[in-house]
């Protein structure tokens, strides 16, 4: 079906304030793929709410948030009153579920929301409700590649590493039973005794979808990073002895061997440029783990690659790729490889025609612009929303009146605060016995960042009033708040 969406329509694309990651070049390829298609998105920095505010006034439409500017969307939702909007995830739905649901609430509007493999999409469901929720592959922009036999890299492995020291810091700052939650899961998933993540997880936690859902999805987010990091240390070790490049954040804190180079985190740019002379990418993800855009930048760049053994990947990459069901396995994996130019070569080439014939930018943006006619066919938002009492303290001028009854009937309360009036939330926080329910879920957001310390003041605040903070977030255009009863 043609899109209905008119060439003269103003679509909005957040662009993304990092250089380092892939995020901006996707975007990029996105926007020209639009533009070859005869539309003029305006594309924009998410971080200044400035710019949120006068995409109205721009008559911008409809708006993409193709993983670039999620965060700044749900804090400005409110300011998207009538623009139709696709919200697109390109990793798992554990890191975007919060600001998806915070989104979902506070938007006016018609919206839809894209995971990139139909396995999260139920994951997603039980969250965000009733909403128009789609599978969206990633996607990579076909370039003219160099002949394998030309090739004079070897090996990449590209992903960032967190020591578990630092993961067990953040854990240890939390109640003592998400230690054990974190254990548990962590050994049903290395046995593959559980199929996805969140069901690793789910059954520890009263109402993970809905009041436990921050927790839940927090304690998610940590087990996939534990289990992301695990994979890449054990790939490295497998490829002891192989020229490796290694490619993002962390591998510093590790006594790399002479065999390995550190790119360390890298520029978008030469990231493209490495996998232009490379002959393997070793892509190491979790077994839940399906779609990815490294997968699909390393095809389109004549890589063969050596990824984990899922359904999804081997429907998709199977004349492209080779699969390890462990990583030990990835080093004998990759020396066959390379001991094979013809078998290597055939890889190479399959990978390239499967971008140019069904994974490039002109086949997806086309995907996309049919999921924004879908996002026009859509109910509003408006129907469910997350919070139960949304308190706007803007211009209190000091003054501290609320009532009592209101707050004492609400389990999920949101506080949207101008950073001048710093003083109030104390206040509250400083009251939350008498304030609030002792069920409530209380979250703070400004349009602002805050001096600094004042979430630290904040937290010994709401400690001594039995509240545990959850989450706190700084960007130079918003800063936020969780916290329950602990």
């Amino acid at each position: 079906m043609p899109p209905r969406l008119r060439l003269n329509d103003r679509i909005a694309v957040a662009n993304s304030p990092s250089d380092v990651a892939s995020i901006n070049r996707m975007i990029g390829d996105l926007v020209q793929a639009l533009r070859t298609k005869g539309y003029d998105p305006y594309v924009f920095d998410p971080q200044y709410p400035a710019n949120w505010a006068g995409l109205a006034s721009k008559g911008i439409n409809t708006l993409i948030c193709y993983g670039g500017g999620i965060d700044g969307a749900a804090q400005m939702a409110p300011m998207l009153k009538g623009i139709n909007t696709l919200m697109v995830s390109l990793d798992h739905p554990t890191y975007w579920m919060i600001e998806f649901s915070q989104f979902r609430a506070e938007h006016m509007g018609k919206a839809a929301f894209t995971f990139p493999s139909h396995s999260n999409i139920a994951f997603a469901q039980r969250i965000l409700g009733n909403v128009p929720i789609h599978c969206l592959r990633h996607s990579a922009k076909s370039v003219e590649t160099v002949p394998m036999n030309q090739r004079t890299g070897a090996i990449i492995l590209v992903g960032n590493y967190m020591p578990e020291d630092e993961i067990a810091t953040a854990i240890d700052r939390r109640p003592p039973d998400l230690r054990t939650i974190y254990d548990k899961a962590l050994d049903d998933l290395k046995t593959r005794r559980v199929p996805s993540l969140e069901e690793s997880l789910s059954r520890y936690f009263a109402d993970p979808y809905g009041a436990n859902r921050e927790p839940f999805t927090w304690m998610c987010g940590m087990v996939d990073r534990t289990l992301r990091s695990r994979a890449r240390r054990a790939a490295l070790e497998s490829l002891a002895g192989h020229k490796v490049e290694v490619i993002g954040r962390g591998w510093e804190t590790l006594d790399l061997p002479d065999s390995v180079t550190l790119l360390g985190e890298t520029d978008a740019a030469l990231v493209v440029e490495r996998f232009g002379n490379a002959k393997i990418i070793v892509n190491t993800m979790p077994y839940y783990v399906e779609s990815h855009e490294r997968l699909y930048e390393a095809a389109a760049h004549g890589c063969a690659l050596v990824t984990a053994d899922n359904a999804y990947n081997r429907a998709r990459f199977a004349q492209c790729g080779a699969f390890y069901q462990n990583e030990t396995e990835i080093g004998d994996l990759c020396a066959a490889l390379l001991a094979d130019p013809s078998a290597l070569a055939a890889q190479s080439q399959a990978g390239v025609q499967l971008i140019r014939d069904r994974d490039g930018w002109d086949h997806r943006s086309g995907e996309i612009l049919d999921l924004l006619n879908h996002v026009d066919d859509a109910p509003p938002q408006s129907l469910h929303r997350r919070y139960d009492l949304i308190l706007d303290i803007q211009s209190a001028n000091g003054k501290l009146d609320l009532s009592i009854e209101q707050l004492s009937q609400s389990s999920d309360i949101l506080i949207r605060i101008s950073p001048d009036q710093m003083n109030i939330a104390l206040q509250i926080f400083a009251q939350a016995r008498q304030y609030f329910p002792s069920h409530a879920m209380i979250s703070m957001v400004t349009d602002r960042s805050v001096p600094n310390g004042f979430f630290n003041q904040a937290a010994e605040v709401l400690a001594q009033n039995g509240y545990q903070p959850l989450e706190a977030n700084h960007a130079p255009s918003y800063a936020g708040m969780t916290a329950r009863k602990g």
